[in-house]
Formats: structure tokens, sequence, C-alpha cells
């Protein structure tokens, strides 16, 4: 299904949402994996501005393993894990070390759906 009204494309289909809003000078892409934003070529969009949200991290769930890494860098103050769908709190239930490396203090055990949010360093 598509829908278009004034400069917004709306797609739904049962694989994903894609919703698209185009101006002049800007282009916003929201779908299930990810946002996009482009600008006109005045301006520009660094790193510092990509997000990422619902992230699986890399890592073995088995119950022993607890070290999880990220697909990108990241600012570690605006890293938020997931488990299971419950915000974890960092310096409790986890913390980062390096630029992409998280350390969960209880290791995850099998079938747990790890997640992690986080602003791209």
């Amino acid at each position: 299904m598509s829908q278009i009204i004034d400069n917004i494309d709306i797609v739904v289909n049962p694989d994903k949402i894609f919703i698209e809003l185009t101006d002049n000078d800007q282009n916003i892409v929201v779908s299930a994996e990810n946002i996009t934003v482009s600008v006109n070529s005045s301006l520009s969009v660094t790193t510092q501005d990509i997000f990422h949200v619902g992230e699986t991290p890399v890592g073995i769930i088995n119950n022993s393993n607890a070290i999880f890494t990220t697909l990108n860098n990241f600012q570690p103050e605006s890293v938020e894990l997931i488990v299971n769908g419950t915000i974890q709190t960092y310096g409790v239930d986890y913390y980062t070390t390096g630029s992409n490396t998280i350390n969960i203090n209880i290791s995850p055990v099998i079938g747990d759906i790890i997640r992690v949010n986080y602003k791209q360093g």
C-alpha cells in the first residue's frame, strides 16, 4: 500500500514500514531498519548526527558470555542497553569499554533478546 499526501510518501507492507518526507532542500526517510536525513549540499551530516536504534550487538548468548560489540563506534554516554524489552541501568547492569564494547554484569541466557541504541561516535 502506498499513499502520497502532498510531499509525504507512506508505504506499508508486512515486512516493513517506510515513510518518506521530501522537501526541496531535505529528505527524511524512516524505515523499520533506520532513519536517514539528507539535506541540501550547503549543509552536512556528520557521524555525530547518526543514531542507531534497536541494533542487535555482536556476541554469543550462551549463559556465560558477557561481552558484546556494536557494529559502529559509539559515544559512551549515549549507549542504552535493552534486554528482553527492559532498559538496563548503566553502571549497575552494564558498562562500556573502548568505543564499541558493552560488558553486561550478568551474562545473558539462551533465548534472551539484546538490543542497543546509541549515537555514533
